[in-house]
């Protein structure tokens, strides 16, 4: 909801970006406030040669606010399964293996 007008906070998040020690999946939905902040912390990502990934979703519900709320509740998640596919393929083959 910031970030358009917080430059300290977009600097920070930024420098967080490329120094990130684990994969990201940034997911948000189109009608959120903004999807400035996953677009643009990706390309810092992908720069930095870090493990990342970036989907906007389509609308959730019909206000920004629902947006918003995109990753919140539900059983289902619509992202759910992309972000458990990058995340196995990010941590490899042995990713969501009970340990022995």
């Amino acid at each position: 909801m910031t970030w358009a007008t917080n430059t300290p906070l977009q600097e920070r998040m930024r420098a967080a970006a490329r120094e990130a020690k684990v994969p990201v999946f940034f997911v948000q939905a189109a009608n959120d406030y903004s999807t400035a902040p996953s677009l643009v912390l990706s390309d810092e990502m992908k720069r930095a040669g870090k493990a990342v990934r970036v989907r906007v979703y389509p609308p959730n519900g019909t206000s920004a606010e629902d947006g918003h709320s995109f990753c919140a509740g539900g059983e289902h998640p619509p992202w759910g399964d992309e972000v458990l596919a990058f995340l196995r393929e990010a941590m490899g083959a042995d990713a969501g293996r009970a340990p022995r």
